[in-house]
């Protein structure tokens, strides 16, 4: 199709959008992804264009992943690869896309969606000659039972309005299921966990699913303040009939009507003018209700779900003191984590394409992440003091080249000594006498200029030395 032509700077036109706001099934069906349909993408998408604290913690996460520096290690020689050709196509994926586009666009919509699709251009049996991601919400599943027990659908089919569809056949490959359209074109489909699996549903789970409650109370809690702070009235009412007669059926109805008018987060704080009815509110003041702690207990549930320091969510829990903590741990649960998951993807898509490539994979290496490199120094700091690492091994670990010579040996202090032995021993040609060993004593100083050891004190350590 020709919205795949990569080669060429074109922007493709608006997509078409779905709109679920009239829809009687819940978010919770939509993340749980319970059909062959994108609508579960369309919705995780809208939440996350909404909801601050779920766009902060993946664009956290994919900012980080995407500028760790991708390299290529070789099992085989246990060291990192200077350069590849799949380095450069990574460098520029396309005529539209940088590096750090491309990254980020991968990491993002796996963390949104759980599903994150690369595009491949070039003869499959080759190198590629250009890569992309695929909006997720573009995708559907073709129902089949080819791969029987693994729930692998026989297609993917991507389409998008206006510009037809290209379907993608599974083939097995090597040991591997790769989706190709003839031989000139790949999909890769990366997807998060999903329990509800089957070739029919073959989406991954957003990890937004968890916590879609907490979503909808967020953004249903900033349109009810929102509504109120725009209408200026307290949130809501009831209405009590003052009169001395009971109302009519046609009455009764219409005050119905009118109740529909003010209820909602989108209609909160509307005014009706009543004829001979009194107004009662009924509804918790903003403080009675809580909204403030509404928001920050949304970006805890945020920081645990996403791994994320909540300290790097919410300002106030930002301090000078644990900025640094914070960092590590974002990498350690959180980016790191991704990283390992995305980059074994990826080596499977495209590193497997290039000849002799069995033995390489992508890593990054910890030296070139600045957040990482502190705590790397502390432990060769460690190290270098207990002292049981040569000088080329603690070089090594901080990223520096080795010695070329001098550097493969331990060094510790010079007055350190076996344990249970005796500097002074038969075997030490440096062992001195009864009288030289009393004549050094006795040039022992104090602080004040005095001698430090007395006559009695020098002949004492002689013998427990066995010098007499």
């Amino acid at each position: 199709m020709a919205w795949l032509q990569l080669d060429r700077k074109t922007i493709d036109p608006p997509l078409e959008q779905k709109s679920v706001s009239g829809s009687t099934t819940s978010f919770f069906d939509f993340l749980s992804a319970g059909s062959n349909n994108d609508l579960a993408d369309f919705v995780a998408i809208q939440m996350y264009m909404d909801a601050m604290p779920f766009f902060n913690a993946v664009d956290i996460r994919a900012r980080n992943f995407a500028a760790i520096p991708i390299r290529v290690w070789d099992n085989s020689k246990s060291e990192f690869l200077d350069d590849h050709p799949v380095l450069e196509l990574l460098q520029n994926p396309n005529a539209d896309t940088t590096q750090l586009e491309f990254l980020y666009q991968y990491s993002s919509y796996f963390d949104i969606t759980g599903d994150s699709y690369l595009f491949a251009g070039g003869r499959v049996n080759a190198p590629p000659l250009e890569i992309a991601t695929v909006p997720p919400q573009r995708t559907t599943f073709g129902f089949g039972n080819k791969f029987g027990i693994l729930h692998v659908p026989d297609t993917i089919t991507i389409s998008t309005a206006g510009q037809g569809s290209s379907v993608f056949q599974a083939t097995e490959v090597n040991g591997m299921i790769r989706f190709y359209e003839r031989e000139d074109r790949e999909l890769w489909h990366t997807r998060q966990f999903n329990p509800l699996r089957s070739s029919a549903n073959f989406r991954g789970m957003s990890r937004a699913k968890p916590i879609f409650l907490e979503i909808q109370q967020y953004l249903s809690g900033n349109n009810t303040n929102w509504s109120m702070l725009k209408r200026g009235t307290r949130l809501s009412m009831a209405w009590v009939n003052n009169r001395g007669e009971a109302l009519t059926e046609i009455q009764w109805s219409r005050m119905q009507e009118e109740a529909q008018k003010y209820a909602g987060d989108l209609n909160a704080g509307g005014t009706p003018i009543l004829d001979g009815m009194d107004v009662k509110t009924i509804q918790q003041t903003n403080r009675e209700m809580e909204f403030k702690d509404l928001q920050e207990a949304m970006l805890s549930r945020i920081s645990t779900v996403y791994g994320i320091p909540l300290a790097l969510l919410l300002d106030k829990s930002m301090t000078l003191n644990n900025l640094e903590t914070s960092m590590l741990q974002l990498f350690d649960n959180a980016v790191i984590p991704l990283t390992n998951y995305l980059y074994a993807e990826m080596t499977q898509f495209l590193l497997r394409r290039y000849p002799d490539s069995e033995n390489l994979e992508f890593k990054f290496n910890e030296g070139d992440i600045t957040a990482l490199r502190v705590r790397i120094i502390e432990t060769a700091e460690r190290q270098n003091k207990i002292g049981v690492n040569t000088i080329n091994e603690i070089r090594t670990l901080i990223g520096d080249e080795a010695l070329a010579t001098g550097g493969d040996v331990v060094l510790v202090p010079a007055n350190q000594i076996p344990v249970a032995d005796d500097a002074f021993t038969d075997d030490n040609l440096n062992r001195p006498t009864a009288s030289k060993f009393s004549e050094l004593m006795r040039e022992v100083k104090s602080k004040d200029g005095t001698r430090r050891y007395s006559e009695s004190e020098i002949e004492k350590i002689a013998i427990d030395r066995g010098l007499i």
